[in-house]
């Protein structure tokens, strides 16, 4: 593994100058961090009504037979997704029948790590050293060595000499009903596919200026697969085949489309396996509820690091004295980062329970009591580390 290490220097002047600036741009985030809290629930909302109505609106078919009564109704079936149709990858002469066809492809490039550590100068300033690392990896995305800072050692090609890239059949059925491709898309439980001899001749010779080889069930492109080198490329295919499935949309004749709830969501599920209609519906409550908190975490992170970034200046300044400046820095730093923390809380929780009290008012006033006591018992508690 390659490496280089840069070493600059930042004077006290810079520092308090660049305090400002991360104040500027801590303003930003914290305002950023409402409109994403607010737009979560309001998403949060919208997919838990529309989801709650199709439940209670679903009706289980079966695949066997289009009932035309059915025609605009949001639908539940199960069967089996099956194809007569081949997916052909033209480019590497592969084909079989299946109802998704994967090509991954891989190219063995450098990649930059950077590592950087601050140390505080006697003068009040801050030396920053940063160390870069150098390795090769596969990676299926081109990675840009333009930007390296040695990028002179460690060139990579300018472009990916093939891209991954997914076929589907165009005609799925289950049943009577026709899959359109957009549920088709959603089926990811693929396996392996081994190229065959007859794939093997159907596939281009050389991959640039490299030579083909048939290696672990795909296809590798270089000198050798035990000594890669930058620029050799890797190929493997990977394929969805027939299975039992479960679904859930708008029948619309023999195929399927999206229902749009009057909540405002459109419902078009379907999932490997039969499950039944109340089934998947509780797997997307719970999907809601999972990508619920995680954004509200994202928006409560966004929010506190906007506040120690506003409150920059208040640490910098204090920290450039020479000598002594550390120790009060230490302090005025740890009381800000406690009160940005109790007051990022007592936001959140704000926010989020204004945006439910309306829809579910024992919720929302949950979560405003709860962001009301932690966030004022931190609060509390760095007034005390303060006055210490």
């Amino acid at each position: 593994m390659d490496q280089y290490t840069e070493v600059t220097h930042q004077g006290c002047l810079g520092r308090i100058f660049g305090s400002f600036i991360a104040a500027i741009i801590g303003v930003v985030l914290f305002l950023v961090s409402f409109g994403v809290l607010f737009w979560n629930e309001s998403r949060a909302v919208t997919t838990a009504r529309s989801l709650e109505e199709g439940a209670g609106a679903v009706v289980s078919v079966s695949s066997d037979k289009v009932e035309p009564a059915n025609n605009g109704k949001l639908v539940h079936m199960s069967g089996e997704a099956t194809t007569t149709d081949e997916v052909t990858d033209d480019k590497f002469g592969v084909s079989t029948t299946a109802l998704k066809l994967r090509r991954k492809v891989e190219m063995y490039q450098w990649k930059e790590n950077k590592k950087t550590k601050e140390e505080k100068t006697l003068t009040g300033g801050k030396q920053k050293t940063t160390t870069y690392t150098y390795e090769k990896v596969w990676s299926d995305d081109l990675i840009k060595s333009s930007g390296f800072k040695q990028s002179s050692d460690h060139q990579n090609p300018d472009s990916m000499p093939a891209e991954s890239q997914t076929f589907v059949a165009s005609t799925v059925t289950v049943g009577a009903f026709q899959l359109p491709t957009k549920l088709v898309d959603k089926l990811d439980t693929y396996t392996a596919l081994e190229v065959t001899e007859e794939s093997a001749k159907n596939a281009p010779e050389t991959l640039g200026s490299k030579s083909r080889k048939e290696h672990n069930g795909g296809f590798y492109f270089g000198e050798s697969p035990d000594s890669p080198k930058v620029g050799d490329v890797r190929v493997k295919f990977e394929v969805v085949q027939p299975g039992q499935v479960s679904l859930v949309a708008k029948q619309n004749d023999s195929t399927f489309e999206p229902y749009h709830a009057k909540a405002g969501d459109d419902i078009e599920l379907i999932v490997n396996g039969t499950k039944s209609a109340a089934d998947m519906f509780k797997a997307e409550q719970e999907a809601n509820t999972v990508m619920t908190w995680i954004l509200r975490v994202v928006g409560f992170f966004l929010m506190f690091i906007g506040l120690n970034m506003i409150a920059s200046p208040l640490t910098t300044i204090p920290d450039t004295v020479p000598l002594i400046g550390g120790i009060f820095s230490g302090m005025v730093g740890f009381v800000v980062t406690i009160f940005s923390f109790g007051l990022a809380i007592f936001l959140s929780f704000i926010t989020i329970a204004v945006s439910w009290i309306l829809v579910r008012p024992l919720l929302g006033l949950g979560l405003l009591a709860f962001g009301l006591l932690v966030g004022g018992g931190i609060f509390v508690l760095a007034t005390q580390m303060k006055k210490k």
